[in-house]
């Protein structure tokens, strides 16, 4: 059985790693995924929180990988 706060830290990793695959993505070569730098900026301040907030629930405790 997880706790509330297993649960908060899985689904906030699973946001992370979907955020993460979605930037990897649009940064590949000769590729040109976003609108404009705003939408770029968004995505990274998007993974800069979501990573704040995982590390809040949970301290870092896999190196940062």
């Amino acid at each position: 059985m997880t706790s509330g706060n297993d649960t908060q830290i899985k689904e906030a990793r699973a946001q992370y790693d979907r955020a993460r695959v979605r930037v990897q993505e649009a940064l590949r070569p000769g590729e040109r995924r976003y609108w404009s730098n705003k939408q770029k900026e968004a995505e990274r301040r998007i993974l800069s929180e979501l990573r704040a907030r995982i590390l809040r629930i949970a301290p870092d405790t896999d190196g940062g990988n």
